[in-house]
């Protein structure tokens, strides 16, 4: 027998050419201080090599398809909730702009950072970096990677085309998301984009991106 896998690997057959993967090892039969002790047996289970072949093939198949489902319903969730979260978020982005009574209810934050902009236009006055915090500067310290993802999100490229642009898993997009969220102090992608929309309307986005 030969080791191939893990798996002693056997040749039997009248004409030697029938293959067989299995598992095998030495057999105690009696206790030591039996007269047949020093006997030696060893127990073999094995299954033809076509047959395991044939079943290590389905199993790689099974996880295939596990992998895609799972990368299937990752895509369609993120969609539909970049969707659900998104349209509040413009409608009143769309209302701030205009000068109309917008409502930031979950983001108090941004909503004071509104109020002030909101001053500062009606002064003349030019908006600065600061007021959005530590914001602008962390986002220009995010690795190349997250750097790259942040301005796909700030360009309103959804999750889907990411993975299709970065050819990543949606596990590892969802870690990245995770990291740049805790770097930027924010907790979701809606309030992040909240962010970067208001930097963009105080015409800092150029700081972040260097452009």
């Amino acid at each position: 027998a030969k080791r191939a896998g893990g798996l002693d690997l056997y040749q039997a057959g009248a004409a030697g050419d029938v293959g067989y993967v299995g598992l095998g090892g030495p057999l105690r039969l009696y206790a030591d201080d039996s007269p047949y002790a020093g006997e030696s047996f060893s127990v073999t289970l094995a299954v033809p090599e076509a047959v395991y072949a044939r079943e290590r093939r389905a199993e790689t198949w099974r996880i295939v398809l596990v992998f895609a489902t799972l990368c299937a319903v990752g895509i369609a969730l993120s969609i539909i909730l970049h969707r659900r979260f998104m349209k509040p978020i413009t409608e009143s982005l769309a209302a701030f702009e205009a000068g109309e009574e917008a409502s930031f209810a979950h983001f108090p934050e941004l909503a004071a950072i509104m109020e002030r902009m909101s001053e500062l236009k009606s002064e003349g006055a030019p908006i600065p970096a600061g007021l959005f915090g530590g914001f602008i500067g962390a986002a220009k310290a995010l690795t190349p990677t997250e750097r790259v993802i942040f301005e796909y999100y700030a360009d309103g490229k959804t999750a889907e085309e990411i993975l299709r642009y970065m050819f990543i898993a949606p596990p590892t997009l969802k870690t990245h998301n995770r990291h740049i969220y805790a770097k930027l102090g924010v907790t979701s992608l809606s309030e992040m984009l909240l962010y970067v929309d208001l930097i963009k309307k105080a015409g800092l986005y150029k700081e972040i991106i260097g452009k």
